[in-house]
């Protein structure tokens, strides 16, 4: 398995002690290393270097816990669906560590590509397209998720879309909304 791209890997319960040793990526100068870290998701392990991981504030949490405990970084996540730890890995992937600026708020238009941040920048345009090809019922589980895996500007992001949905819609509207998704009973 070449170590500087490290695909996903479909495994048994048997296989994934084997398969999620520790190890290090070399980068072009033999002097840098980078250690990756890897998590389990039912039958998929992601591998994700420390810079990529560092949105999540609960994979970090797991890091200084493990490293406290001289443990080996591989996490085993159940609470999480492969199909929205996916999602959450293309986020964590493209935004590579770099923070993104707040969403001002409250939200002072429903068009996510006139959403500004702090900075009185519009958002990004792959943040934009990657929530909105989010329908409402798909959308609240990526909310979910960006919550568990606690990445904030990815939860802010979700969060700011469904806004944008509901703003202004009258309480029965929302109501017949959400009843259709079997989330108000």
């Amino acid at each position: 398995m070449n170590q500087d791209t490290i695909p996903w890997v479909r495994i048994t319960e048997m296989d994934i002690e084997e398969q999620t040793k520790s190890f290090t990526v070399s980068g072009l100068d033999d002097d840098v290393k980078e250690e990756v870290y890897q998590v389990v998701v039912q039958d998929k392990i992601y591998s994700f270097t420390k810079q990529e991981i560092s949105l999540s504030n609960f994979i970090k949490t797991c890091i200084k816990d493990a490293s406290d405990r001289g443990e080996e970084m591989v996490f085993k996540i159940s609470n999480i669906s492969i199909e929205m730890m996916n999602i959450v890995e293309e986020y964590l992937r493209h935004h590579n560590g770099n923070t993104t600026p707040e969403i001002i708020k409250p939200l002072p238009t429903l068009k996510m590509n006139e959403v500004k941040t702090e900075d009185e920048k519009l958002l990004n345009e792959w943040d934009v397209d990657f929530v909105m090809k989010f329908e409402l019922k798909d959308l609240i589980k990526v909310i979910e998720a960006a919550n568990y895996m606690d990445v904030k500007p990815m939860l802010d992001l979700c969060c700011a879309r469904l806004a944008t949905i509901i703003k202004g819609e009258k309480i029965e509207d929302l109501e017949k909304m959400f009843d259709n998704l079997n989330m108000v009973k």
